[in-house]
């Protein structure tokens, strides 16, 4: 803030009095004056607790509305990790499975074991024993024949047992085909009432046709205990698993196996994969995050509750709410003290010189030092400055001064004007080719030294000639603009696109593969296709595509590109043809 130095004398002013009536009145003078100062002070307090109330309330919810969503969505982001990982590693789980019954259901000494001798069938028991014992996700391996044996380690079946009502059998043999695989069949064991996921191969002798069914099983208990090994970050993160009828098949709750998730669960939203849904269960509500896994069949739930997401969320902004009131608070105390200081303090002193030398007291020369935004008392009291040489001659330097700036922001203005057609068609109003070569030699450069990739696009209008010659050189113009402004409204901000000459144009994209690249220029190329011109033309481009090469110099990558563009036009047109 500027600081103005007003020197008021008395005998210039033209005013006369005694000193003994300043002595008599100077009291009287300063408390009239203070009463005033101090209730202008009040108000600009009370003005200014109004606007950093204001002012923290908006700073809140502006704060607010950039955080919460973002915050919501990290943890949106965390439930679609986790669940990502589980399917993979369920995805494993049963491809080692699948590997392991694929391989046993070739093995002879498996496929003809009820046509066998002992030693065989001893055989094919000591290679159960094997796959088992390697893998630890492995309950039980055995099979099922056609003429009633049960081939398995270590169990007796009960009394009156047969393979043909057993789930796993059924459940290739009811219809038998060739190398027929079952995967995650949910059945419980016959004896003990256990949970089983079974893996179940179909038995083809070369010699004897369909002899049977293998088997190998998972518990669910020990897949779900896998699965919590997943449940981390949030205390009621969990996972669980249901077949494609929403079937509860693993879940870390054992009353809620078998029970069907749709009439244990109240939501409005459709359960689809990929997407999230809202729920609540046993009056809890919770949000999860739904996969599919197409080996298995089955949809897999990545669930938290609400409360454990929101709560942390209400607590930081309630912390950022209080911060940021602190932050105001400190801010309208210095503003306050500052406009004290530099304003109303010597604003009070003014108003008492004035006071003064408005009712005689002309004895003393007075130096004030004030800063330079005061209104008021200070305009009834400045007649005497606005009457000087030296004032008035500022007056004119600040005219020409004003003058002065006024032909330079219009210089600048026109400079700014010139740039721009500089480096803009005049035409199309995009990028003109100087704009692009210059363009293409800084990203080429830095390419060089950070490595980081872009590709280049360039294409041509099909047959535009032919628009000159028939509907005249006014409707081509017209088309040009159209395309450019369409491509330009189709691709990034961040890419640029230009007129590489006559009806040729070009898109550099930064920190673009190859596949992106054709991606955006088949985009591109379909919207040409289906777009209306004048005269209900129908228009089509020819694309040329390519991706910068290590070692790659900058003119045989532009070459590359506009050979690419010749080979689209000539092998039919209307095609993107990339490298």
């Amino acid at each position: 803030m500027q600081s103005l130095l007003c020197q008021f004398s008395p005998h210039e002013l033209g005013w006369t009095n005694t000193h003994r009536i300043f002595d008599k009145n100077y009291s009287l003078i300063k408390t009239k004056i203070m009463g005033k100062v101090k209730k202008l002070k009040n108000e600009i307090s009370i003005l200014f607790a109004a606007l950093m109330a204001v002012l923290t309330i908006v700073l809140f919810l502006q704060s607010a509305l950039f955080f919460y969503p973002r915050m919501f969505n990290r943890t949106n982001d965390y439930l679609q990790e986790k669940n990502r990982h589980l399917r993979t590693f369920i995805e494993g789980y049963f491809r080692e499975m699948i590997n392991s019954a694929t391989i046993l259901a070739k093995n002879i000494d498996v496929i003809e074991a009820p046509l066998s001798d002992s030693k065989a069938k001893a055989r094919a028991l000591a290679l159960f024993k094997e796959f088992q014992a390697a893998n630890p996700n492995i309950y039980y391996i055995y099979a099922g024949y056609t003429n009633n044996l049960l081939l398995i380690n270590d169990y007796e079946p009960p009394e009156g047992y047969t393979v043909f009502n057993r789930p796993w059998y059924k459940a290739v043999m009811d219809n038998p085909q060739p190398n027929k695989i079952v995967v995650g069949l949910l059945y419980r064991e016959i004896k003990t009432n256990e949970l089983l996921l079974s893996t179940i191969h179909i038995l083809e002798s070369p010699r004897y046709g369909i002899t049977g069914a293998l088997a190998i099983d998972s518990y669910t208990e020990n897949i779900a205990n896998q699965i919590q090994e997943y449940a981390t970050g949030f205390n009621s993160l969990y996972s669980f698993i249901t077949d494609k009828n929403f079937k509860i098949i693993v879940h870390p709750d054992k009353e809620m196996l078998e029970e069907n998730l749709l009439q244990k669960i109240r939501t409005k939203n459709t359960i689809k994969p990929g997407s999230f849904i809202r729920y609540s269960v046993h009056g809890i509500k919770k949000i999860a995050f739904i996969s599919y896994l197409e080996l298995t069949e089955w949809y897999i739930f990545t669930t938290v509750t609400e409360k454990e997401i929101f709560v942390p969320i209400i607590d930081n902004l309630i912390l950022y709410l209080c911060f940021i009131a602190v932050v105001v608070m400190l801010f309208f105390v210095i503003t306050i003290y500052e406009i004290k200081k530099k304003m109303l303090n010597p604003l009070e002193t003014l108003v008492v010189r004035v006071e003064q030398l408005s009712m005689g007291m002309d004895d003393y020369k007075t130096t004030i030092h004030l800063p330079g935004n005061e209104i008021g008392i200070i305009a009834k009291n400045i007649e005497a400055l606005t009457a000087s040489a030296l004032y008035q001659k500022n007056k004119e330097l600040l005219t020409k001064q004003e003058e002065i700036n006024k032909i330079n922001e219009e210089l600048e203005g026109k400079n700014r004007i010139l740039e721009n057609l500089a480096i803009h068609d005049a035409l199309t109003g995009v990028f003109n080719r100087r704009k692009l070569e210059e363009t293409l030699i800084e990203e080429y450069q830095k390419y060089k030294r950070y490595h980081i990739p872009y590709s280049l696009i360039i294409f041509d209008i099909d047959d535009f000639k032919m628009v000159n010659d028939t509907f005249g050189h006014d409707t081509g113009d017209k088309v040009l603009k159209l395309i450019a402004s369409a491509v330009k409204e189709n691709i990034r901000k961040s890419d640029v696109f230009g007129r590489w000459g006559g009806e040729e144009f070009m898109i550099l994209l930064f920190n673009t593969k190859l596949d992106e690249a054709v991606e955006t220029a088949e985009k591109l190329r379909t919207l040409i296709e289906f777009t209306h011109f004048p005269h209900n033309q129908k228009l089509t481009i020819s694309l040329g595509v390519a991706e910068i090469g290590e070692e790659e110099t900058l003119d045989h990558f532009i070459k590359k590109v506009d050979n690419n563009l010749y080979k689209a036009k000539n092998t039919g047109k209307n095609k993107t043809v990339w490298e």
